[in-house]
């Protein structure tokens, strides 16, 4: 029989001396219990072997001060770590730390985390996304092969609902409410592993437009895979999840075969954002639309909004007041 195999909180008492190390185990092991999101704990799990242990080692956890955990931040970018590399290194130190000077463990009385400068995250570059016909020129040049069809509609799905490629990967056919015109998102394939959405915005529901619905029918009906579990992007062979490399690789093949920049398969999120912002969708439905967690994110594709009576708003205002100045000088 095969022994199950679990983390557990190490025995110390308050007071005890505590390594890092141990304290971060503890974490991990705590957080695991509360039922956070498998790639939540790999993240972390990530952080601590390849960042906070190789730096900090058997230190105690009570030992350290806060200009050393800002010679850790230098280290990591003297390492030439992304920004966000590190500040999210930072940020689950801080969280063992956190949990670490709770009054039941008192292995730390204070978090040498807060204050600590960390590196700036830099502006968000220009978005970059496919109008809608080089969307349909794409789709006209998705390579011969197996999965040809199931690539042509993922890549129509992609630019019509703004679902990321992990929501493809993980959409099933009960997912998709044809009376209602709804495609519900409730799970994602990322990294390997199927999951809910890792924030309440992620599970949602966005417009079936008829023209989606005909290309997901006609899928549907070709496909050996019918059943309201099954896949709806699933391996047209196996009923597996996809390879994401080899549906990147027939991604860019399209692209080239069009005569079209090279994108990300994700740009094609951003074909959507941009297309109903474009056509007048109020940026806080799109925010529910696209799942982000803050209108931040969303207000990105603001400048893609319809403008067309702005400028008369401007002309009207500096005629207005130029017709004023005219009878005050007069």
């Amino acid at each position: 029989m095969r022994r199950l195999m679990t983390t557990v909180e190490p025995r110390h008492s308050p007071g005890d001396r505590v390594t890092i190390a141990e304290a971060a185990d503890a974490y991990v092991a705590a957080a695991e219990r509360r039922g956070r999101k498998p790639n939540t704990i790999r993240l972390v799990r990530s952080d601590v072997r390849n960042h906070i242990g190789p730096y900090f080692g058997g230190r105690s956890i009570a030992a350290v001060e806060r200009h050393e955990v800002g010679e850790f931040v230098i280290a990591l970018e003297r390492k030439g770590l992304a920004p966000k590399t590190v500040r999210n290194a930072a940020a689950t130190l801080s969280a063992v730390y956190t949990f670490a000077a709770h009054p039941d463990r008192r292995w730390a009385v204070t978090n040498p985390c807060i204050g600590v400068d960390l590196p700036a995250i830099p502006e968000r570059s220009e978005i970059r996304f496919l109008t809608v016909a080089q969307v349909r020129e794409l789709v006209g040049h998705v390579p011969d092969g197996a999965c040809r069809d199931v690539d042509r509609v993922m890549i129509l799905t992609a630019a019509m609902s703004g679902l990321r490629k992990g929501e493809l990967l993980g959409l099933r056919w009960e997912d998709i409410d044809w009376p209602a015109q709804r495609i519900r998102v409730r799970r994602a394939f990322t990294r390997g592993v199927m999951a809910t959405p890792k924030s309440r915005q992620g599970t949602r529901s966005v417009p079936l437009s008829d023209e989606l619905a005909r290309e997901l029918t006609a899928l549907r009906e070709a496909s050996r895979w019918q059943a309201d579990a099954d896949l709806v992007f699933s391996h047209p062979q196996t009923g597996t999840v996809q390879s994401d490399s080899k549906i990147t690789a027939r991604f860019h093949a399209a692209l080239d075969a069009a005569g079209l920049p090279r994108r990300r398969f994700h740009d094609l999120r951003h074909s959507f954002g941009t297309a109903m912002a474009g056509a007048g969708v109020p940026l806080r439905t799109l925010q529910a639309w696209m799942g982000h967690a803050n209108f931040q994110t969303t207000l990105i594709y603001s400048d893609y909004s319809p403008s067309e009576h702005e400028a008369d708003l401007v002309a009207r205002a500096f005629s207005s007041s130029r017709s004023s100045s005219h009878s005050e000088g007069t």
